[in-house]
Protein backbone atom coordinates (compact mmCIF):
# COMPACT_ATOMS: atom_id res chain seq x y z
CA UNK A 1 0.00 0.00 0.00
CA UNK A 2 2.83 2.41 0.77
CA UNK A 3 4.38 1.72 -2.63
CA UNK A 4 1.12 2.57 -4.40
CA UNK A 5 0.74 5.82 -2.44
CA UNK A 6 4.33 6.82 -3.16
CA UNK A 7 3.94 6.24 -6.89
CA UNK A 8 0.59 8.06 -6.93
CA UNK A 9 2.15 11.05 -5.18
CA UNK A 10 4.92 11.13 -7.77
CA UNK A 11 2.36 11.00 -10.60
CA UNK A 12 0.38 13.85 -9.07
CA UNK A 13 3.52 15.95 -8.71
CA UNK A 14 4.47 15.29 -12.34
CA UNK A 15 1.00 16.12 -13.65
CA UNK A 16 0.91 19.24 -11.49
CA UNK A 17 4.24 20.47 -12.88
CA UNK A 18 3.11 19.81 -16.46
CA UNK A 19 -0.21 21.56 -15.84
CA UNK A 20 1.54 24.63 -14.43
CA UNK A 21 3.63 24.77 -17.61
CA UNK A 22 0.53 24.60 -19.82
CA UNK A 23 -1.06 27.43 -17.83
CA UNK A 24 2.04 29.60 -18.27
CA UNK A 25 1.76 29.63 -22.05
CA UNK A 26 2.87 32.71 -23.94
CA UNK A 27 -0.29 32.70 -26.08
CA UNK A 28 -1.59 35.74 -24.18
CA UNK A 29 1.67 37.33 -23.18
CA UNK A 30 3.82 37.89 -26.28
CA UNK A 31 7.59 38.11 -25.71
CA UNK A 32 8.82 41.61 -24.92
CA UNK A 33 9.56 43.58 -28.04
CA UNK A 34 7.18 41.56 -30.24
CA UNK A 35 4.13 43.14 -31.88
CA UNK A 36 1.40 43.64 -29.33
CA UNK A 37 3.61 43.23 -26.26
CA UNK A 38 3.24 45.80 -23.50
CA UNK A 39 6.74 47.18 -24.07
CA UNK A 40 6.20 47.84 -27.77
CA UNK A 41 4.41 51.10 -28.62
CA UNK A 42 1.39 50.55 -30.90
CA UNK A 43 2.93 52.44 -33.82
CA UNK A 44 6.08 50.28 -33.60
CA UNK A 45 4.01 47.10 -33.31
CA UNK A 46 2.08 47.92 -36.47
CA UNK A 47 5.22 48.80 -38.41
CA UNK A 48 7.25 45.75 -37.36
CA UNK A 49 4.60 43.10 -37.96
CA UNK A 50 4.80 43.02 -41.73
CA UNK A 51 3.03 44.47 -44.72
CA UNK A 52 -0.54 43.70 -43.67
CA UNK A 53 -0.17 45.46 -40.32
CA UNK A 54 1.43 48.57 -41.80
CA UNK A 55 -1.67 49.44 -43.78
CA UNK A 56 -3.49 51.70 -41.38
CA UNK A 57 -7.20 52.15 -41.81
CA UNK A 58 -8.32 55.21 -43.76
CA UNK A 59 -9.99 58.06 -41.95
CA UNK A 60 -13.25 56.66 -40.68
CA UNK A 61 -16.39 58.40 -39.57
CA UNK A 62 -17.30 57.87 -35.90
CA UNK A 63 -20.08 55.49 -36.97
CA UNK A 64 -17.72 53.44 -39.14
CA UNK A 65 -15.12 53.25 -36.37
CA UNK A 66 -17.81 52.19 -33.88
CA UNK A 67 -18.96 49.41 -36.22
CA UNK A 68 -15.43 48.16 -36.85
CA UNK A 69 -14.65 48.36 -33.13
CA UNK A 70 -17.66 46.25 -32.16
CA UNK A 71 -16.90 43.63 -34.84
CA UNK A 72 -13.22 43.38 -33.91
CA UNK A 73 -14.00 43.29 -30.17
CA UNK A 74 -16.51 40.45 -30.60
CA UNK A 75 -14.17 38.50 -32.87
CA UNK A 76 -11.24 38.92 -30.50
CA UNK A 77 -13.42 37.87 -27.55
CA UNK A 78 -14.30 34.72 -29.49
CA UNK A 79 -10.63 33.95 -30.12
CA UNK A 80 -9.81 34.58 -26.46
CA UNK A 81 -12.60 32.21 -25.46
CA UNK A 82 -11.42 29.50 -27.86
CA UNK A 83 -7.87 29.81 -26.55
CA UNK A 84 -8.97 29.52 -22.94
CA UNK A 85 -11.17 26.52 -23.74
CA UNK A 86 -8.18 24.74 -25.32
CA UNK A 87 -5.99 25.74 -22.37
CA UNK A 88 -8.58 24.27 -20.00
CA UNK A 89 -8.94 21.11 -22.07
CA UNK A 90 -5.20 20.54 -22.02
CA UNK A 91 -5.09 21.11 -18.28
CA UNK A 92 -8.07 18.80 -17.65
CA UNK A 93 -6.66 16.10 -19.93
CA UNK A 94 -3.34 16.21 -18.07
CA UNK A 95 -5.16 16.00 -14.74
CA UNK A 96 -6.86 12.83 -16.00
CA UNK A 97 -3.45 11.52 -17.12
CA UNK A 98 -4.51 11.50 -20.78
CA UNK A 99 -1.35 12.76 -22.47
CA UNK A 100 -2.52 11.64 -25.91
CA UNK A 101 -5.56 13.95 -25.79
CA UNK A 102 -3.48 16.73 -24.21
CA UNK A 103 -1.07 16.53 -27.15
CA UNK A 104 -3.94 16.60 -29.66
CA UNK A 105 -5.49 19.60 -27.91
CA UNK A 106 -2.10 21.36 -27.94
CA UNK A 107 -1.90 20.87 -31.73
CA UNK A 108 -5.39 22.33 -32.23
CA UNK A 109 -4.61 25.12 -29.77
CA UNK A 110 -1.60 26.20 -31.84
CA UNK A 111 -3.96 27.17 -34.68
CA UNK A 112 -6.07 29.21 -32.27
CA UNK A 113 -2.99 31.03 -31.00
CA UNK A 114 -2.37 32.18 -34.57
CA UNK A 115 -5.96 33.46 -34.81
CA UNK A 116 -5.58 35.30 -31.50
CA UNK A 117 -2.33 36.94 -32.60
CA UNK A 118 -3.96 38.01 -35.87
CA UNK A 119 -6.88 39.55 -34.01
CA UNK A 120 -4.46 41.37 -31.69
CA UNK A 121 -2.82 42.95 -34.74
CA UNK A 122 -6.20 43.95 -36.21
CA UNK A 123 -7.27 45.35 -32.84
CA UNK A 124 -4.08 47.45 -32.61
CA UNK A 125 -4.37 48.55 -36.26
CA UNK A 126 -7.87 49.92 -35.72
CA UNK A 127 -7.21 51.18 -32.17
CA UNK A 128 -9.98 49.04 -30.65
CA UNK A 129 -10.19 48.54 -26.90
CA UNK A 130 -10.39 44.90 -25.76
CA UNK A 131 -13.58 43.53 -24.26
CA UNK A 132 -14.26 44.67 -20.70
CA UNK A 133 -15.66 41.21 -19.91
CA UNK A 134 -12.32 39.48 -20.54
CA UNK A 135 -11.83 38.23 -16.93
CA UNK A 136 -15.31 36.71 -16.83
CA UNK A 137 -14.94 35.27 -20.34
CA UNK A 138 -11.55 33.82 -19.43
CA UNK A 139 -12.83 32.08 -16.29
CA UNK A 140 -15.92 30.68 -18.01
CA UNK A 141 -14.01 29.42 -21.05
CA UNK A 142 -11.28 27.82 -18.94
CA UNK A 143 -13.92 26.18 -16.74
CA UNK A 144 -15.72 24.83 -19.79
CA UNK A 145 -12.48 23.40 -21.14
CA UNK A 146 -11.43 21.79 -17.86
CA UNK A 147 -14.91 20.47 -17.16
CA UNK A 148 -15.36 18.78 -20.52
CA UNK A 149 -11.82 17.36 -20.47
CA UNK A 150 -12.34 15.91 -16.99
CA UNK A 151 -15.51 14.20 -18.22
CA UNK A 152 -13.82 12.39 -21.08
CA UNK A 153 -11.95 12.82 -24.34
CA UNK A 154 -15.24 12.53 -26.21
CA UNK A 155 -16.84 15.32 -24.14
CA UNK A 156 -13.86 17.60 -24.80
CA UNK A 157 -14.00 16.95 -28.55
CA UNK A 158 -17.79 17.45 -28.60
CA UNK A 159 -17.28 20.81 -26.87
CA UNK A 160 -14.63 21.80 -29.43
CA UNK A 161 -16.86 20.79 -32.34
CA UNK A 162 -19.83 22.72 -30.94
CA UNK A 163 -17.76 25.87 -30.35
CA UNK A 164 -16.19 25.73 -33.82
CA UNK A 165 -19.64 25.26 -35.40
CA UNK A 166 -21.03 28.32 -33.60
CA UNK A 167 -17.95 30.38 -34.55
CA UNK A 168 -18.27 29.28 -38.19
CA UNK A 169 -21.94 30.32 -38.23
CA UNK A 170 -21.03 33.66 -36.65
CA UNK A 171 -18.41 34.38 -39.31
CA UNK A 172 -20.82 33.31 -42.06
CA UNK A 173 -23.32 35.90 -40.81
Amino acid sequence: MTLVLASTRGLKRSASAVCRRCLASSAYYPPRGSPGSPSTPPSTAANSAGPSATQSSPELSPDEHALISSIVRVDQAGELGANWIYRGQKYGSLLRGDTKTAKQVEEMWENERHHLNTMALVRAQHDVRPTALYPVWQAMAFGLGVGTALMSREAAMACTEAVETVIGEHYDE
